[in-house]
């Protein structure tokens, strides 16, 4: 699969010091949490990857092409706050 990156998730990946293969592992073996059927210009994903020295989120779309070439457009990343996700990282903490 090719890789395609937002410029905001280039400044993203530079601001957290975060690699071009952190992101490509992240993606062919995280996990889908979330779903957003309605994005556009293509329905996107929001997927969790773990390691054991972190979490990592990143939300992406995937094309493919008349030859069928799938792309993965990364849109952005970030390592989710312990204060607004659970402890799993799989959803937002409800505010009281």
């Amino acid at each position: 699969m090719n890789f395609r990156y937002t410029k905001h998730a280039l400044e993203r990946m530079i601001e957290r010091s975060l690699s071009i293969d952190e992101i490509e592992k992240a993606v062919a073996n995280g996990i889908i949490i979330k779903e957003y059927p309605d994005d556009k210009p293509y329905p996107s994903f929001l997927l969790l990857h773990k390691t054991e020295q972190k979490a990592l989120h990143v939300v992406y779309s995937v094309t493919e092409d008349a030859l069928g070439i799938r792309t993965c457009h990364v849109i952005t990343l970030y390592e989710p706050d312990v204060f607004e996700w659970n402890d799993a990282f799989t959803q937002r903490r409800t505010i009281k």
